[in-house]
Formats: C-alpha cells, sequence, structure tokens
C-alpha cells in the first residue's frame, strides 16, 4: 500500500496526529492498494481465501502484541486471544518481515483470472471485487493541483464498492480526520495545532 499526498494541504487522522513528527508528511491523501487476481473456481477460491485469511491472522496477532507491548504487560487472557496465538507460533519460523511477504504471496497466488480485488486491504468482500477488464485502461483525472492516472471504469468500480458515491453521505469514512485543511500546508496547521 501506498499514498499520494499534497504537501499544500492538511489531512491528518488520529494515528498520525498522535505520532507526528516534522517528517511526517501529513497531507490530503489518496490511498494506492495492490490489485490481486481473485480465483474463480470454488476449489481454488477456497484455498486463496484460507491462505490470505491464515497470514492476516498472524499480522494481526503481531500488531496487537506490539501495541500491548507499549502500553504495559498484556495480560494471560490477552495473549490467548487466537491472532496472538497465531503470531507466537509463526514467530519461531519467520519475523514480521517474513510473515508479511507471505501474505502478499497469498493473496497473489493466482496467476490468471478475470476478476481482480483489494485482497490484502479488504480480503474477499463482493464490492471490492471488479472484472479485470475495468481496469485495463485508464483516463486522466484531476486530484488537487495532478493529474492522475485512474482506471478507465471508475464510475463502475466506484459504483460497486460505495453505490451512489457522487452523494455526500455523512459518517462513512475509512479514516478519521482529526485535522483537515484543504487550504494549509500541514507544517502550518499541525504547527498552530500543537500551540493551542
Amino acid at each position: 500500500m501506498a499514498r499520494i499526498r499534497n504537501s499544500n494541504t492538511t489531512g491528518c487522522t488520529k494515528f498520525e496526529y498522535a505520532r507526528s513528527t516534522p517528517e511526517w508528511n501529513c497531507g490530503i491523501f489518496i490511498d494506492i492498494f495492490p490489485l490481486y487476481n481473485v480465483a474463480q473456481g470454488k476449489l481454488s477460491l477456497l484455498k486463496q481465501k484460507s491462505r490470505v485469511f491464515f497470514y492476516r491472522l498472524g499480522i494481526k496477532g503481531y500488531e496487537r502484541k506490539q501495541k500491548l507491548l507499549r502500553c504495559g504487560r498484556p495480560t494471560w487472557k490477552q495473549m490467548c486471544r487466537p491472532e496472538m496465538l497465531l503470531w507466537n507460533v509463526l514467530h519461531l519460523f519467520m519475523d514480521h518481515q517474513g510473515l508479511s511477504k507471505r501474505f502478499d504471496a497469498a493473496c497473489a497466488m493466482v496467476q490468471e483470472s478475470d476478476q481482480v480485488g483489494m485482497l490484502s486491504f479488504f480480503g474477499f468482500r463482493e464490492n471490492f471485487i471488479w472484472p479485470k477488464q475495468w481496469w485495463k485502461e485508464t483516463v486522466l483525472l484531476p486530484f488537487e493541483d495532478e493529474m492522475i492516472a485512474c482506471p478507465k471504469g471508475y464510475d463502475q468500480i466506484l459504483t460497486r464498492q460505495y453505490g451512489d458515491y457522487r452523494v455526500f453521505k455523512r459518517g462513512t469514512a475509512v479514516h478519521s480526520l482529526v485535522v483537515f485543511d484543504p487550504d494549509m500546508p500541514y507544517r502550518q496547521k499541525l504547527q498552530e495545532s500543537f500551540r493551542s
């Protein structure tokens, strides 16, 4: 996963605000996710799903353990959660980077397919799986002061993903932005926020 950010704006999530440093770019962003082929046969799909979910659970265990260790000493009850137990076993054979590579390989295990999806982030949710044809060609669309290459089938993709995406719906964002200003660079805005 990657992001495109506009450094002349501010779009800072709660997570970023809590950990922001002068080097951390907090401009308004667009997330960029890799697309993976999604298996089409029942058996192949089951195999792909089980591997993706297995390694995702291990990553969740790693992340939860790191969070608990930062907050103090984890309890036995917390350590016995399925994802924590899985990570503790997987950790005997690989580090977090190795686990991430296995997760990526599980997402990418299908070589040929007529459909693609954002498996690494949304798993196998139907509205995040699309015909590959919708992604084959690109068009340039404006984002802030840039023109960004987007899939030509963006209207079908967004409609499947969100329904009527042109209608603003309050409270449906994935990210919770605590500091937002489209007209002020994030360095200046964060200095003001931390002063108050």
